[in-house]
Formats: C-alpha cells, sequence, structure tokens
C-alpha cells in the first residue's frame, strides 16, 4: 500500500500512531506500506520521531 499525503500540511501524535497501527496490521499479513508526497515539515517531524525508519518514506513515488 502506498499511502500519498500530497496535501497533507499537518499529522498530530493521533495520526502518527494510526500510521503506525496500521504499518503493524499490513506488515502482519505480509503486505508493504509506505508513504508518498510528503511534505519537507512532515517528513522532518516523522523522521524525529524514527517513522521514516519503521515505514517507507519519501517526496515522491519514483523513491519507491
Amino acid at each position: 500500500m502506498i499511502l500519498d499525503f500530497a496535501g497533507v500540511t499537518f499529522v498530530d501524535s493521533t495520526g502518527m500512531y494510526r500510521l503506525l497501527e496500521i504499518y503493524r496490521a499490513w506488515r502482519e499479513q505480509g503486505r508493504e506500506v509506505s508513504i508518498t508526497n510528503l511534505s519537507g515539515e512532515i517528513v522532518e517531524v516523522f523522521y524525529l520521531v524514527g517513522l521514516t525508519e519503521v515505514i517507507g518514506a519519501g517526496e515522491n513515488r519514483s523513491q519507491f
């Protein structure tokens, strides 16, 4: 699954937790999850909390 974050300008801690839940559920089923089209600010926050290490994340789909 590729989650397209084009147009997303803010993700709070609840949203980050939900993303982690989705990631874990899909991984248990043997599926891949990644995020694309993240704004620079969201990439920075995801990096700081470690989400980019857990879930593949990039600025555009060509990075996958």
